[in-house]
């Protein structure tokens, strides 16, 4: 991210790019807090709708209720249409339930958002909710596990390290629905699943 760093202007597209690089680089880092103060609803504006993903994966990952709610009420607002802003919203809306403590309503609406990246072609998204319900949901649940394998596949083959850490970190938790902290970054695990397979 120096470079980006380095480059001192104020022109509003540099500073724009200057803030993603750096909100990226905390991401991939486990630096969740800081990215997300990026992500946040300021930059839910038009052409931002990666922020609005970016926004609901954190706030999953780190049990931040009052953030799903308020990711939520952003789509909502938005007046957003399509199958993309679609899927997002039965991440949310799964969460949610998760946290809330109805498991079988948010296995239900996880199941439908995969379907949708799937529809969509978006494995990355795909891999993501796995991701997802691998913090909020029982690891040993059936659905979880397949959810898990896939996504496993999918980082392996895009070589995103940081997630198959987040991922194996889930699987590992010892309590399956702890509520408080949120799930921390990890090595992997041995038994990854290698590109192509």
């Amino acid at each position: 991210t120096s470079f980006v760093r380095d480059f001192d202007s104020d022109e509003p597209a540099v500073v724009q790019l200057r803030n993603a690089v750096e909100a990226y680089d905390a991401l991939a880092s486990g630096r969740d807090s800081e990215a997300m103060r990026y992500f946040r609803k300021d930059d839910w504006g038009e052409g931002a709708f990666d922020n609005f993903v970016w926004s609901a994966h954190l706030a999953a990952w780190n049990r931040d209720d009052e953030a799903l709610a308020e990711i939520f009420g952003g789509l909502v607002e938005s007046g957003r249409h399509g199958p993309t802003r679609d899927a997002l919203e039965l991440n949310v809306q799964a969460a949610r339930a998760a946290r809330a403590g109805s498991v079988r309503e948010a296995g239900t609406l996880y199941r439908q958002a995969l379907d949708g990246w799937r529809a969509l072609g978006m494995r990355f998204e795909e891999a993501m909710t796995g991701l997802d319900m691998a913090v909020l949901l029982d690891p040993a649940d059936l659905d979880v596990q397949r959810a898990v394998q896939n996504s496993r596949v999918i980082f392996s083959e895009l070589g995103a390290i940081p997630f198959l850490e987040r991922l194996s970190a889930a699987v590992a938790r010892s309590d399956p629905l702890a509520g408080a902290a949120p799930t921390e970054a990890v090595s992997m695990a041995q038994d990854e699943v290698p590109a192509g397979t």
